[in-house]
């Protein structure tokens, strides 16, 4: 996989469309990397903070004190680490779906499409209007495909309703699940909670592996798209 030399398509962007073209797509490839960087601290955190608590509490006293006779403290220091990690991944969940509609903006402004006639009205500048514009124009039909396997893909529709739901319906917590029957050395899962959303159920994710994966499957996209930006911009240099 080519990786993305965001440089060359700073310095392609100001050759074809000017300095004040540049300065937006400069702040959109800024963007994506700073969502890249707050996705894998936000992660990290969870790991971290997970690790630290799982670490301390795997005694049997302790489990027996919490999960079966009650102790408040113990509760209140379960619920506290539910807390913190929770915080976390709502922000890693909001960082992972906002690269995506990031990744159509940069490509939206780094092939100068704001530019053209056809492309000034301000509703048109959402990522739904910007993915259709490109659909009907086939000069973008290779960054088209790439974006459509962003939007498309199972995991990202799971992601797309997870927030959705959060956003306007109700918040979908990731519970820290203890398994009695699961691996000794470490029997905590974090998961998502079941929902609904627009008549559709979406069922539990261990949210570790969902985060990890989707993140890695996005950064791909991010360095693919970035590659192929740089090529057509240097066709039409």
């Amino acid at each position: 996989m080519a990786s993305w030399d965001a440089e060359k398509t700073r310095k392609l962007v100001r050759t074809l469309y000017g300095p004040a073209q540049l300065e937006i797509v400069r702040e959109c490839i800024s963007s994506t990397i700073y969502r890249q960087r707050y996705t894998r601290f936000h992660f990290k955190e969870i790991k971290k903070i997970l690790g630290a608590y799982t670490g301390i509490h795997l005694k049997s006293e302790y489990i027996t004190n919490s999960i079966l006779i009650g102790n408040t403290k113990e509760q209140n220091d379960f619920e506290y680490c539910q807390t913190r990690i929770g915080a976390h991944i709502i922000a890693a969940v909001q960082s992972i779906y906002s690269l995506a509609d990031i990744l159509v903006y940069t490509a939206y402004y780094s092939l100068g499409c704001n530019l053209l006639r056809s492309s000034r009205k301000e509703n048109q500048y959402s990522p739904e209007a910007i993915q259709i514009f490109f659909s009907k124009n086939i000069k973008y039909s290779k960054i088209k495909v790439i974006l459509d396997s962003i939007f498309e893909h199972k995991e990202f529709k799971y992601l797309a309703a997870l927030v959705n739901h959060s956003k306007s319906h109700g918040l979908i917590k990731a519970t820290l699940w203890f398994g009695a029957t699961g691996k000794p050395q470490n029997p905590y899962t974090l998961k998502f909670q079941v929902f609904k959303f627009e008549e559709k159920n979406y069922g539990n994710r261990l949210v570790l592996t969902f985060l990890e994966n989707e993140y890695n499957r996005l950064s791909k996209i991010t360095a693919e798209i970035g590659s192929t930006l740089n090529s057509i911009l240097t066709i039409n240099k």
